[in-house]
């Protein structure tokens, strides 16, 4: 659970690796959101772990945001938005998928 013990949501998730934003698909449930919720933190935590980096580091220092069953394309699980710098994950994205876009090189301004 994230540091103030209170139950994981993306709205935790944001304040705590200080992401510029995260957006969900109108499609996604509340259901499959609270699952996802919990699921994105478990990968973030284990990508700072693999990092060994602070909280701010997994966001790019507050510039990456994160999209959630929005924008995606059949048989993409994931991918990275340059435009408008955000990682963007299908509903049906599996384990890893976070790690792999997350890793994929991103130019800075």
């Amino acid at each position: 659970m994230p540091y103030n013990q209170s139950p994981i949501s993306f709205v935790s998730i944001r304040r705590q690796f200080d992401f510029r934003g995260i957006e969900m698909g109108r499609w996604v449930t509340p259901e499959e959101r609270d699952r996802a919720a919990v699921n994105f933190y478990r990968a973030l935590e284990d990508l700072m772990s693999v990092l060994q980096g602070p909280e701010l580091l997994i966001s790019l220092r507050g510039t990456l945001g994160l999209q959630y069953g929005k924008g995606g394309r059949p048989g993409v699980a994931a991918h990275y938005v340059p435009a408008t710098r955000q990682l963007s994950l299908a509903k049906n994205a599996g384990a890893g998928s976070l790690a792999h876009e997350w890793f994929t090189p991103k130019p800075m301004d």
